[in-house]
């Protein structure tokens, strides 16, 4: 493989490759095109990597886009994905198509929507929708039938609140949701030895005594491998407390104190990474910073000690 370090190598090799193949186009309105395209592409490849960790899915495949050899070809739109997921010791297939907005509604054409209600049903696969809201970064996976119009003649249309509703993330992928105790911190508890001046003041020297969450009573609660992954996927703020012997540092999450466990191996990837993240490379690679079942397993033990306060499966609402 080339490596094409600068812009200007990049945008001289593209050039290159569109004028061997005879293409005539605008370079500034294909450049912005190819950055669309790979924006897509990479949360695709995100969920991908969603579906990976997930413990139901016993696998996952993208669909080919590009070629489609049919004499009716315009009544048909191929989703990104096929998928098949492990439900109740059975294997059901899946179509899936991923969308990512910045906008709190999808809005789709009737061609769109039919071309893959048509597809699904030429299939004889449910079709569903995995749409993301960039705002609140959590994905939801629809059925395609959840999407309303207004009219006959109208535009498709799937809300937020519908989509977080009668999201089967849960119940088809395993996912939960998790909820800290709101007296949750973690605590490096520091033995002071002696005062000593600074330049900027006088400080202690202390030695770390020993470390600890704070669980709902309030109380020291063990280490938890699984309550460390949550609390290192939230934004958290530091305090610093001390008594007579000892100096208190403190981990605190804020401004929130839960989270959908979806969101965990995506986050701590994501913040250990010097670049972008490559989605597919981790995959093939079989690379998730905490396995799910090893996650789950710590989060059900961290009830017990009290640091954790709950686990929310969430099942799908049809009630309007």
């Amino acid at each position: 493989m080339i490596n094409l370090r600068s812009v200007d190598d990049q945008a001289r090799a593209l050039q290159k490759v569109l004028s061997q193949y005879g293409y005539v186009c605008d370079p500034v309105l294909v450049s912005e095109r190819v950055a669309v395209l790979h924006d897509g592409l990479v949360h695709e490849d995100e969920f991908l990597y969603v579906l990976s960790w997930s413990k139901n899915v016993a696998f996952a495949h993208k669909l080919d886009q590009a070629t489609v050899l049919s004499k009716e070809k315009n009544k048909y739109r191929i989703p990104d994905l096929l998928m098949v997921v492990n439900e109740q010791g059975l294997r059901q297939s899946y179509l899936v198509e991923i969308k990512t907005t910045k906008k709190e509604e999808l809005i789709w054409s009737k061609n769109y929507y039919y071309g893959l209600l048509n597809y699904s049903k030429q299939i004889g696969m449910q079709m569903l929708v995995a749409w993301k809201w960039t705002s609140l970064d959590i994905w939801t996976l629809v059925k395609l039938e959840d999407f309303k119009q207004a009219n006959p003649t109208a535009s498709f249309r799937l809300d937020l609140k519908t989509a977080y509703k009668r999201s089967l993330m849960s119940s088809l992928l395993g996912d939960f949701w998790v909820f800290l105790s709101d007296r949750f911190s973690l605590v490096l508890k520091q033995k002071k030895i002696k005062k000593i001046q600074k330049d900027d003041g006088w400080v202690w020297e202390a030695v770390v005594e020993d470390v600890y969450f704070t669980g709902r009573d309030g109380k020291p609660a063990p280490i938890n491998e699984g309550v460390l992954a949550i609390l290192y996927s939230l934004d958290v703020v530091e305090q610093m407390d001390e008594d007579e012997n000892y100096l208190y540092f403190k981990l605190i999450p804020s401004p929130n104190l839960g989270l959908c466990v979806q969101t965990v191996p995506i986050r701590l990837n994501q913040r250990s990474a010097r670049d972008q993240v490559h989605w597919l490379g981790l995959i093939s690679e079989g690379k998730f910073p905490i396995e799910y079942d090893q996650l789950l397993t710590s989060l059900m033990e961290a009830i017990e000690s009290k640091s954790i306060d709950q686990i929310l499966f969430q099942a799908p609402n049809y009630d309007d």
